[in-house]
């Protein structure tokens, strides 16, 4: 990524940069240091908005009703407030008022989802179901369930059909077979492809049924994407959850932490939404992750191989210093010449 925005940069210094790259977070980290008078890189993520979509429909709201109060890091978040972009009233309590209320109801609706046992993404929403049970007071990111219920999160995982086996025989089969079709078609307005097509504005509270099938059609991805453009091109100042450093966005947490924030997007600036200090119980999970980022980037950049060993080691996945060492022993021997040469 760093030597795609020198590329970009050699030819173009004023358009903007779209990176929708993973690990994003610590892709927004590195991206930070190495180019911090940049302000036109912008590090997005889609899962907040998938959440969204798969919840706002019970209660029978729109997304593009609301404005959200968010805060984290990429994959490492909560939404605290969901106002209507009209009056300003707050969807979020009526929310889980509805999912308290109907637990068992939606429950099963998820369960419905899951084909199978590598089904990650119908299980992972059955497993946020539950997360938003046990800690009431928020809507989180689905990926907090790593960090709330690591162990039970990485039972369902099978060494024999990977996360990364699910997105290349599935995700990305997927895009290129649209991509190709597009193509033949010459064009995707009016067609089966048509994102538009594919969401229904009529969602409501007696039909939440239609509710769970959003996150299972795979369109976020480019509407998301769409939605910032567009912002950006008609300076329109709408309300996107990207990462920016902090600098006092949320004041008791570390200045130089890349949050995941709400910001306005226009034609020349990215203007954050302050959200002033975070509950104790985030801010130690953020710390501790930011620390685990931090120290990685160090890692790489510094070629040291004792932040490397601290960055594993931080992570509450892997919570042990044997277990570090471990996995990056295995990396430098899966690896081999692709792997960096550490101090």
């Amino acid at each position: 990524m760093v030597d795609l925005i020198k590329d970009i940069r050699t030819y173009s210094k004023d358009s903007w940069i779209i990176n929708y790259s993973n690990p994003a977070a610590i892709v927004a980290e590195a991206t930070k240091r190495i180019f911090p008078s940049d302000k036109k890189i912008v590090n997005i993520c889609d899962m907040p908005t998938s959440v969204l979509d798969a919840y706002l429909p019970l209660i029978g709201v729109k997304r593009s009703q609301i404005y959200p109060r968010y805060f984290g890091l990429n994959h490492f978040g909560w939404f605290t407030g969901l106002y209507d972009k009209e009056t300003g009233h707050d969807y979020l309590p009526d929310l889980l008022k509805y999912v308290e209320e109907n637990y068992d109801e939606i429950h099963e609706m998820f369960k419905k989802k899951i084909k199978d046992k590598n089904d990650h993404w119908a299980i992972t929403f059955l497993d946020h179901l539950e997360m938003l049970h046990d800690f009431p007071y928020s809507l989180p990111n689905t990926y907090n369930l790593y960090y709330l219920y690591p162990d039970r999160t990485l039972k369902h995982y099978n060494i024999h059909h990977t996360r990364y086996d699910e997105v290349m025989n599935g995700r990305e089969v997927m895009v290129f077979d649209y991509c190709r079709k597009i193509a033949e078609l010459g064009r995707m307005k009016g067609t089966e492809f048509d994102i538009s097509s594919k969401i229904n504005p009529d969602y409501t509270v007696d039909n939440p049924q239609a509710a769970s099938t959003v996150y299972a059609d795979n369109d976020v991805h480019a509407s998301y994407l769409v939605e910032l453009v567009l912002s950006i091109i008609n300076n329109a100042n709408e309300i996107a959850l990207v990462m920016i450093k902090n600098d006092g966005i949320c004041q008791n947490l570390d200045s130089e932490m890349m949050l995941e924030v709400s910001c306005r997007i226009g034609k020349e600036e990215i203007v954050p939404l302050h959200y002033g200090s975070v509950p104790a119980f985030e801010k130690g999970l953020l710390e501790n992750q930011y620390a685990c980022e931090k120290l990685l980037v160090d890692a790489i950049l510094e070629k040291d191989a004792l932040k490397l060993r601290q960055a594993f080691t931080e992570n509450r996945i892997v919570r042990d210093g044997d277990l570090a060492k471990k996995l990056i022993s295995r990396f430098i021997e899966v690896n081999k010449d692709l792997w960096p040469t550490f101090k």
